[in-house]
């Protein structure tokens, strides 16, 4: 008998762990889901845009933002051409 309630005991422990690791699994993958879709809500921003008049303007999302600068190398464009 008390083979058997050892190898019952061993039996239970193991469903225990698949069971615990099933729901750990689970709530991963729940946040991860749930971390997705708050993203996916973000309104997105189309940046560079440039227009018809090729007259080119940049977005961005800073609302605490106090100032903005751009900087680049820009091509100088002759208009002769």
């Amino acid at each position: 008998m008390c083979i058997l309630d050892t190898n019952n005991q061993l039996n239970i422990d193991r469903m225990k762990f698949k069971i615990l690791k099933s729901l750990l699994f689970t709530g991963i993958l729940s946040c991860s889901i749930s971390m997705a879709q708050e993203v996916g809500r973000v309104e997105r921003l189309i940046s560079p845009e440039i227009s018809a008049q090729n007259d080119v303007t940049f977005r961005l999302r800073a609302p605490k933002a106090t100032t903005v600068q751009l900087s680049g190398n820009w091509i100088a464009v002759n208009p002769s051409l």
